[in-house]
């Protein structure tokens, strides 16, 4: 794989994180897959991750998140820190963006080069001090996220940043995708490097067409990285989505650059939808969603006994 395929799981969801055991196991699941490369940490429940994104981690969580990376790179999966600051980041602070800079160095101290910074689910103004300085929403985002892909790799030539915006799918864009201002001032803005995140038409996507994504990438100048949120739960713990990787064409993956799934909270739950997922990133000439539910249902029911 090449290093624009980011193709994986995210452990994005509100609730527990899941735990260091789960993850050994998750690795094995995607290294038995050999389609996969990439896992995302994200868990909402970190609140260093985006409530309280200006503070360090605390000897003890570093360490914590250091043997995280370790065990990600061991298994050869890339490993890439998210950060949230857009509940509350003033885009013009300078203080505000030493913040960041400080806390991702922190981060890359403990042996990470990959990031990447969201912007989702927050206010969708600018505050009267950002807006003397910035143009629009997208254009302080942009500047933003295109100073952090410098400070990075700055260090390290090699580092990489995804970037999440506000409107992360087709039903939040105005008046379409295609001419959605917003979409566009980033197609334009956004240094080339930086990947752009992208849920499909919806927050939870059903399906998602070529159609859509080539829609997509007329307005931000770039192929995408899906954030599939297929089988997550996280909104309704009452509810578990356990079936195969669907609704998504095999030539879905030519116009994206990887696809990573934001699965169930309860990770057990987790072996058909992300198990199949790596089948269909490994597919040949066709997919067949039903037969592949089929095939892997025995080895989830012989797991739970």
């Amino acid at each position: 794989m090449n290093k624009t395929t980011w193709n994986g799981v995210i452990e994005g969801f509100y609730g527990r994180p899941w735990t260091a055991e789960e993850r050994t196991e998750l690795f094995s699941w995607m290294t038995d897959c050999g389609s996969m490369n990439t896992y995302m940490y994200a868990p909402k429940d970190d609140l260093l991750h985006r409530g309280r994104w200006r503070e360090l981690y605390a000897p003890a969580e570093a360490k914590a998140l250091q043997e995280l990376i370790a065990l990600t790179h061991s298994k050869g999966m890339r490993f890439i820190y998210s950060i949230a600051p857009g509940l509350d980041m003033a885009y013009a602070s300078d203080a505000d963006r030493a913040a960041l800079n400080t806390k991702i160095d922190q981060v890359v101290s403990i042996g990470c080069s990959e990031f990447a910074i969201l912007f989702d689910d927050i206010p969708e103004t600018l505050l009267e001090a950002d807006a003397k300085v910035f143009n629009s929403f997208a254009h302080a985002q942009g500047i933003v996220s295109n100073e952090l892909l410098a400070h990075l790799q700055s260090q390290n030539p090699d580092s990489s940043l995804l970037f999440c915006p506000t409107t992360y799918c087709g039903r939040m864009a105005t008046p379409t995708v295609a001419e959605d201002a917003y979409l566009n001032e980033l197609g334009d803005l956004l240094d080339p490097a930086i990947g752009f995140i992208w849920t499909g038409p919806d927050v939870l996507s059903e399906e998602i067409s070529v159609e859509s994504i080539q829609e997509l990438v007329s307005a931000i100048k770039r192929k995408p990285v899906i954030w599939d949120n297929l089988h997550a739960n996280d909104y309704d713990n009452r509810r578990y989505f356990v079936g195969p990787y669907a609704g998504r064409p095999l030539a879905l993956r030519n116009e994206v650059l990887g696809i990573m799934t934001n699965p169930n909270c309860q990770f057990e739950l987790n072996y058909i939808p992300i198990v199949s997922l790596g089948m269909y990133l490994a597919a040949k000439d066709s997919w067949d969603e039903r037969a592949n539910y089929l095939e892997l249902l025995p080895k989830f029911q012989a797991r739970h006994g």
